[in-house]
């Protein structure tokens, strides 16, 4: 019976190309997504452990908040502590720890390099002078020899940032920031770095500085972001992070060491690409889903044509199981052919999507493709499991063909198709019922989803029952636009409508899926578009030229309402702070423009009348935490200490 199988198998192989070519293209996704994670989250490993390859402990404020978005932030603390840690036994060296969110640079033309809204960040930071706490190198660049910044006014800049602008050492750059107090200033590129292997690190733009220059860019004067600190030879860092507990008497101040620093900064990473790389999965068991469809029909349609071929086996002595069998092992060898293909396959894909993120400015340094194990065993059992399954209901129907059918000259279908249309039947009203209370009964717009699941499988499970007469009535007209061959595409589709509804079920579920994105984009704009509508009544707004919003002087506002014509001006700042522990979005704004400017619905209160330590929030989250006008509430913020504040 194997020699039968292969026979058979070499005999169909172009049959059998089109369920390879399905397994590979899901297999293909599946490893390729696999790779590229696994060799993403290898390059950040290595980078955060470059980094912070000499920081034995770290020090930094004890408080998370949890901001906008479940991004977490901390307070900062003072740069006292910098000189305690240095005067702690143990401590060969430390140094300050200091970023600024936002240092944008202005090319020859005065646009804004990098868009930080569709890309890498544009960031700036304190130039170490401790060079074994640097991961920074200076290079030389057009001939010319980098120096630190050592003054006022002084910059080094990213290599990926200097090669690609043309600025070079002895320029003049102007570089944006977010302090309303300092918007823009005025450097001199003394230096040019790259970040270990990359002259752009992750694709970020960065801007170095002094730390008195940091502080004043960034509004932060006397503050560190936290101190980094190496140990002396023969100090564990254990003991380390022990000694400088016991030394720093400032409360709320925390002590880790750099083992665990780098444990977090990879933990962020991998949960920065939870998303990315569960998108791509999806679209790989989705692309395995739809080829299932076509394996099932594959060899549905080649086991029609070997129904002689198969009966004659029964006839000779092979039993049902055997046949059974046959075709599993066709299935298996399929899977397995085809999977180890598809793995292949994957790794162009990974390569694929990692020229892809470089191209759009997301650069990685030199990384070679990280293929872990169980990468191969996972899309090997996929690519097998999905074919062998999917080969089981033809398989079983192959077992089922009598003897007698070898006498005969065409194969006939079974037409028990009465418990089929009842369920099929069921499911399809349970499923319109369900989108009809969701669409026109005001029901939770999770019932809608849940209909159209039930009312896809309904159709789905009637397709061979309605196959027949769809298919007369769509291919009536064939005969007479095509002729006889009109005619055979119309009875080969009525002849065997299981094949039918499988091919099209392939096709409802490709079609569906694009439909569902379509439909979801749609109605997002639309949403959001109907709301802003409705709410803004201003003509106007004002905002930073790229990148996200971005704040700026608030001078500006001062300066519009001088302008002829303008009657109303509202400024507005969104931010992010803490409330019960939840990160929440923040927006400040003068209470009385804003119900100028928004058509706001007040259900109580009067907002026009905000004052200090009073918030307004919406009906929802009133609800939400069972909160009452008036009743005072605690929240925190990134910077600063969070005070009770008033509902109003």
């Amino acid at each position: 019976m194997f020699r039968v199988t292969l026979r058979g198998l070499i005999a169909h192989k172009l049959r059998f190309l089109l369920t390879a070519v399905a397994v590979v293209l899901g297999v293909a996704f599946v490893s390729g997504t696999l790779v590229f994670t696994d060799t993403l989250r290898k390059t950040f490993d290595d980078l955060f452990a470059s980094v912070y390859d000499g920081t034995d402990a770290y020090v930094r404020d004890k408080s998370v908040l949890d901001g906008a978005f479940g991004l977490p932030q901390r307070e900062r603390i003072s740069e006292d502590l910098l000189a305690q840690v240095r005067g702690v036994d143990g401590v060969l060296a430390a140094d300050g720890d200091l970023q600024v969110p936002r240092a944008q640079y202005l090319d020859r033309k005065g646009k804004p390099v990098g868009n930080p809204a569709q890309g890498a960040p544009t960031l700036g930071f304190y130039w170490p002078t401790v060079a074994r706490l640097n991961p920074w190198t200076l290079v030389t660049h057009a001939g010319q020899a980098s120096r630190p910044p050592t003054g006022p006014n002084e910059v080094v800049i990213d290599k990926g940032t200097a090669d690609e602008e043309r600025f070079g050492i002895g320029d003049r750059i102007t570089i944006l920031f977010n302090n309303v107090n300092v918007p823009r200033d005025e450097f001199t590129v003394v230096g040019v770095g790259t970040f270990g292997d990359s002259d752009r690190p992750a694709g970020a733009t960065v801007a170095l500085f002094t730390m008195e220059e940091a502080q004043r860019v960034n509004g932060t004067p006397d503050q560190l972001d936290g101190i980094s600190a190496a140990a002396a030879s023969g100090v564990a860092q254990d003991q380390l992070v022990d000694r400088i507990r016991a030394e720093i008497a400032a409360p709320g101040v925390q002590v880790i060491t750099g083992a665990k620093l780098i444990e977090e900064k990879q933990s962020e990473v991998q949960q920065g690409l939870g998303f990315f790389s569960t998108a791509l999965l999806i679209f790989a068991f989705i692309s395995l889903f739809v080829g299932a469809f076509i394996i099932v029909n594959t060899f549905s349609i080649v086991i029609a044509q070997r129904t002689r071929e198969l009966a004659l086996l029964r006839a000779l002595g092979a039993s049902g199981r055997q046949v059974r069998a046959s075709v599993l092992v066709e299935a298996l060898l399929i899977g397995v052919f085809s999977s180890v293909v598809g793995i292949g396959a994957g790794l162009g894909f990974a390569v694929g999507l990692r020229g892809l993120m470089m191209a759009a400015g997301f650069e990685m340094p030199t990384t070679g493709l990280v293929i872990q194990p169980t990468t191969f065993v996972i899309a090997l059992t996929i690519g097998v499991v999905i074919t062998f399954l999917s080969a089981l209901l033809p398989a079983r129907r192959a077992a089922r063909i009598p003897p007698i059918a070898a006498l005969r000259s065409v194969a006939v279908e079974a037409r028990q198709l009465g418990r089929r249309t009842a369920i099929g039947a069921v499911i399809a009203v349970l499923g319109a019922g369900a989108m009809a209370l969701g669409l026109f009964a005001g029901a939770d717009v999770s019932v809608v989803g849940v209909g159209a699941l039930l009312l896809f499988v309904g159709v789905a499970v009637l397709g061979p029952v309605i196959a027949r007469p769809v298919a007369r009535v769509l291919g009536a007209p064939l005969p007479r636009w095509r002729g006889i061959a009109g005619l055979l595409a119309r009875e080969n589709a009525v002849r065997n409508p299981r094949r039918t509804a499988s091919t099209a079920a392939a096709l409802m579920i490709g079609v569906a899926l694009v439909g569902l994105i379509t439909i979801f984009a749609s109605s997002l704009k639309e949403s959001i578009g109907g709301q802003i509508d409705r709410a803004f009544r201003g003509d106007l707004i004002v905002m930073s030229k790229s990148g996200p919003p971005i704040p700026f002087s608030p001078a500006v506002a001062k300066e519009l309402r001088d302008v002829p014509g303008v009657e109303v001006v509202n400024p507005m700042r969104i931010g992010a702070f803490e409330v019960e522990g939840a990160g929440e979005l923040l927006a400040g704004s003068a209470p009385r423009e804003l119900v100028q400017v928004f058509s706001m619905d007040q259900r109580a209160g009067d907002l026009a009348a905000l004052g200090p330590n009073q918030i307004a929030v919406s009906q929802k989250a009133l609800d939400d935490h069972d909160w009452k006008l008036g009743q005072r509430i605690r929240t925190r913020f990134p910077v600063g200490d969070g005070g009770p504040v008033t509902i109003g």
